[in-house]
């Protein structure tokens, strides 16, 4: 039974007692010479239903509060074996252990993790190990990422720490600083290095995740997020291939419902061994390890040089791909300077559903050279569905900056976005699934600019269906909405309410991009609009750096600093930012 079942019945037990007592009474009150007998007839009565239901109420506390503490959840797969190899090495002669991998998102973090979740929770059934003696009680978790020399030593001030607790490191960088604390506070230490080195100290490597769990992975996840397609034993083989069994690499690919419908198109077609090359180097841009990507396509052109100049196809895949690359890894310039032998006619036959073009806009986007973006759009609004919706990003975007020119129109960027939309919800052109929940995602907004005094709860139901829908995807575009969410609410100056929705976007990803925009959005409502609101913003230096790599944000930063300086033109750009929603570049 699940947290919210048991939590509804407790409440009906609960309405159950409160509904017998008060008929008892009822009944019986009539009679006031005979208050106490009655009470006590009560009492006697309740004493064997509340007793059978002791059972139940401690049931359901231990299944809602199950997750409350816990740093892993129950979808990750297999590795107990892993686990009982490190507590006993932890409970022997061993008191400092190393979890080491053979390669990065191998699952020593996770692994890290679970042992604290199974330190830390001895009666929740489902972290159990049979045979496997617990003499410790307690375990915390330290990813040094988030930790200062002065705040994990106001860790250790704060914290008495004994022999008998297991304090847990990850992304280690000094092994040595946390063996002088070891030796001073002689506690049981593990550690996971942020980098594959020697430290000379016993060592457990992770296991190799094993192809006959990926199908009990993948119904977890499914449980998680309905969404997800099923997968056949030929999708999870192929899988399995392409990631050589890397459970991290496995799991992205899993989790994602985009990167399935990809899955499942390479499982189904025949490929050469670039192909399979390739898709490799693709599960790791779908994982976000750009870097790695990176240094395999570097490898990659060079083992297969001879080859791409002599196969088109094979060219054509890598150089979309690199260009891709650059552009993940925020080099906008570089990834169009890669796309430009694309543009030649010898590529023309695999430029397959205009893709070149619409990267192309893309990239012009991200370097606010949006007229640019535009104009090669507009030239596609008629053979893509794509380009009509990317345009609305980009038009919805000039217009909350005052950028009202449109190179093709004579009308504003407002109403050429309302153009595009209605073209769009009434186009005769082939969609996916994915093109229209990205028109989905600007109804609100569209509600917004055309609706005489649009109700808020009505705008915060469109993005909300939007927002379901991701979720049970577990889609990246899961932040894009939530930022509309916090952005409806700024308009209607439910400032607390958009900070939870902006706090819900940053938790759903580490783009830059966004990172930013969020921080300038709650930085115009706490210095401008004065509200008191929930957020560390920041620090100046770091919103100028990411300015400098993003020129959308740079201009809204320095509309913001009109603002604080009282330029002329304050009051006009308040109100634009105050009446107009910010998308995502």
């Amino acid at each position: 039974m699940s947290a919210r079942s048991y939590k509804k019945l407790i409440l009906v037990y609960t309405v159950s007692i409160v509904w017998f007592v008060a008929i008892n009474f009822s009944i019986n009150m009539q009679d006031a010479r005979d208050i106490n007998d009655n009470i006590l007839i009560i009492l006697i009565a309740l004493i064997p239903l509340v007793y059978t239901l002791i059972p139940e109420f401690k049931n359901a506390i231990l299944i809602i509060n199950r997750n409350k503490n816990r740093l892993t959840s129950d979808v990750f797969t297999d590795r107990k074996n892993d686990l009982e190899k490190v507590l006993e090495m932890l409970s022997s002669q061993d008191h400092i252990i190393e979890i080491r991998g053979r390669e990065e998102t191998c699952g020593k973090t996770w692994l890290a993790m679970r042992l604290c979740d199974y330190i830390n929770n001895p009666k929740d059934k489902s972290l159990r190990l049979p045979g496997v003696k617990m003499p410790y009680k307690r375990a915390f978790y330290l990813d040094l990422q988030n930790y200062d020399a002065e705040k994990l030593n106001n860790f250790f001030n704060t914290n008495i720490i004994l022999p008998k607790d297991v304090l847990i490191f990850d992304n280690v960088t000094n092994v040595i600083e946390l063996i002088s604390k070891q030796k001073r506070y002689h506690f049981q230490m593990i550690y996971v290095m942020k980098e594959l080195k020697e430290t000379g100290f016993s060592s457990h490597y992770v296991s190799e995740f094993d192809i006959e769990n990926m199908q009990t992975l993948h119904i977890k996840l499914r449980s998680t997020y309905p969404k997800l397609e099923q997968l056949t034993k030929e999708d999870f083989d192929k899988l399995f291939e392409l990631t050589r069994g890397n459970i991290g690499r496995i799991a992205g690919v899993l989790s994602d419902q985009n990167s399935i419908k990809w899955l499942k198109d390479i499982a189904r077609g025949s490929k050469t061994e670039y192909d399979i090359e390739l898709d490799k180097i693709q599960i790791d841009l779908f994982v976000g390890h750009y870097e790695t990507a990176k240094e395999k396509l570097d490898n990659f052109s060079q083992k297969y040089r001879e080859a791409m100049s002599g196969f088109i196809d094979i060219s054509y895949k890598y150089l979309l791909m690199l260009s891709d690359c650059m552009h993940l890894l925020n080099n906008y310039s570089e990834a169009l300077n890669i796309l430009s032998p694309l543009e030649t006619a010898n590529y023309q036959a695999y430029n397959k559903n205009h893709e070149i073009e619409l990267h192309k806009a893309h990239y012009y986007k991200h370097l606010w050279s949006c007229n640019e973006a535009l104009d090669i759009l507009y030239s596609l609004k008629e053979v893509s569905y794509s380009a009509l919706v990317d345009s609305l990003g980009i038009l919805a975007a000039k217009y909350f900056i005052d950028d009202l020119h449109v190179n093709f129109s004579d009308k504003k960027s407002i109403d050429v976005y309302k153009d595009f939309y209605i073209c769009a919800e009434n186009s005769d052109l082939k969609y996916t699934e994915a093109e229209l929940h990205k028109l989905m995602r600007h109804t609100p907004v569209y509600e917004f600019y055309t609706c005489n005094n649009p109700d808020m709860v009505d705008l915060i139901l469109h993005i909300q269906e939007i927002i379901d829908i991701y979720c049970a995807e577990n889609n990246r575009l899961l932040a894009n909405a939530y930022f509309i969410q916090g952005e409806i609410y700024r308009m209607y100056k439910e400032y607390d309410n958009a900070v939870i929705s902006y706090k819900k976007c940053l938790n759903t990803t580490h783009d830059n991009n966004i990172i930013i925009q969020v921080n300038l959005m709650v930085y115009y409502i706490k210095f401008i609009k004065k509200a008191d609101v929930n957020f560390n913003i920041i620090t100046n230096e770091a919103i100028v750096q990411m300015c400098q790599k993003n020129a959308y944000a740079d201009k809204v930063y320095h509309r913001i600093n009109n603002i604080e300086i009282n330029d002329p033109n304050a009051g006009e750009i308040i109100n634009c930012i105050d009446t107009r929603i910010m998308p995502i570049l």
